[in-house]
């Protein structure tokens, strides 16, 4: 397989669902903007990682692409970025001679920060506590700082979940609309999860929410979930989860998390355990056999773990995003950097130009936080 076998694969999604990628290629095609730049690029390796990687080619970068443990690995994207010398191990990684090589390297939970050191920044795509990066001794732009990262991370995510989870009670002739769910986190993930559960007919009261941020929480109950606070409800919670609960979700962006508070025997009466966020939330207590899709991210047991549309406005930001670090090049010490206001109001205006049709809590969103965002990022 080479380079021209991954533009056969590429040419195969539904250019349709992808505006703001489209945009770029056209942008970018005749001017090789990252010409002579070099990026290391660590993600989850499916079709639509692809895509990115050969933007950045058609950008005129010097892309490598690796993929560390607990990212998910498709063989057939992995064969194919290994045949045309695009892939490189971790493990060779961690060779003296590739530490300093990169001018930018593109991260996925924060597993390179310690290991690599790029000439400009890293870019992060997900969730990350601040602390993870505090030997880091340059800028981190974090894609999840952005309301871009809302579309995708909120209703992509949770659409990825309710299509997951219908596939897996598919399989043994039962309905997902018909079970009683328990969420841990209302952030984005947990949002969009519960969102997406409700829209796809599932009455609020079959959906249990448990925090501990007592702002998530009043939201929760603001639209109108069954919710706990974590600290208070302990022991109530696990009542629950023996008598009432069919499917328990992990979205809380903290590895280990429920190893805190719980042990398998309080879950044993739950039919699914689920994890959908990019670590291992829940923790020693749990061993993998227990956990839907031995701990990954549920969605990822799709082709499609999230739908094109949703990764598309996220993904062009992502390349944007390294783009616009290595013109306007940020001091050389650590700092979390959102990406720039004016770059989301461009790819969020295409994007929604094209997805009018689609979720009207997004817009009302972005209507929200328009205002904020141009005012606080650079």
């Amino acid at each position: 397989m080479t380079e021209s076998d991954i533009d056969a694969i590429i040419a195969m999604l539904p250019h349709e669902e992808m505006p703001c990628t489209e945009y770029l290629f056209e942008k970018w095609k005749n001017t090789s903007p990252l010409c002579g730049n070099k990026i290391l690029f660590n993600c989850h390796l499916t079709v639509v990682t692809l895509t990115l990687v050969k933007l950045f080619i058609t950008a005129g970068a010097d892309i490598i692409v690796t993929c560390t443990p607990g990212l998910v690995s498709q063989p057939l994207i992995k064969e194919a970025l290994e045949k045309s010398n695009l892939y490189l191990d971790v493990e060779d990684l961690l060779s003296e001679k590739y530490i300093h090589s990169f001018d930018v390297i593109i991260d996925c939970g924060a597993y390179l920060c310690n290991i690599m050191k790029p000439k400009i920044a890293f870019v992060e795509l997900t969730h990350v506590d601040k602390s993870i990066y505090q030997d880091t001794i340059c800028p981190v732009v974090s894609i999840d700082n952005s309301f871009i990262k809302y579309i995708e991370t909120s209703i992509g995510t949770g659409d990825g979940f309710v299509r997951a989870i219908d596939e897996i009670y598919s399989q043994k002739g039962d309905n997902y609309q018909k079970k009683r769910y328990m969420i841990f986190g209302y952030g984005k993930v947990g949002e969009g999860i519960s969102y997406c559960l409700k829209h796809s007919g599932i009455d609020q009261q079959q959906i249990h929410i448990v925090e501990i941020n007592q702002t998530r929480l009043k939201l929760a109950k603001k639209n109108g979930y069954m919710c706990y606070d974590l600290f208070e409800n302990q022991d109530y919670i696990k009542e629950i989860l023996l008598s009432n609960i069919n499917c328990a979700v992990t979205a809380t962006g903290v590895s280990d998390a429920l190893s805190e508070f719980f042990t398998f025997e309080d879950f044993k009466k739950v039919e699914y355990l689920a994890n959908m966020g990019t670590y291992d939330e829940w923790g020693k207590n749990f061993s993998s056999h227990h956990i839907l899709n031995n701990k990954k991210p549920l969605n990822f047991i799709l082709e499609y773990p999230t739908k094109i549309r949703y990764l598309d406005p996220v993904f062009a930001l992502l390349a944007a995003t390294t783009h616009y670090v290595i013109i306007n090049t940020p001091p050389k010490q650590f700092s979390i950097l959102s990406p720039n206001g004016k770059l989301q109001e461009e790819l969020s205006t295409i994007w929604f130009q094209h997805f009018s049709h689609l979720s009207v809590c997004i817009a009302q969103k972005w209507i929200t936080e328009k205002e904020f965002i141009l005012c606080t990022t650079s």
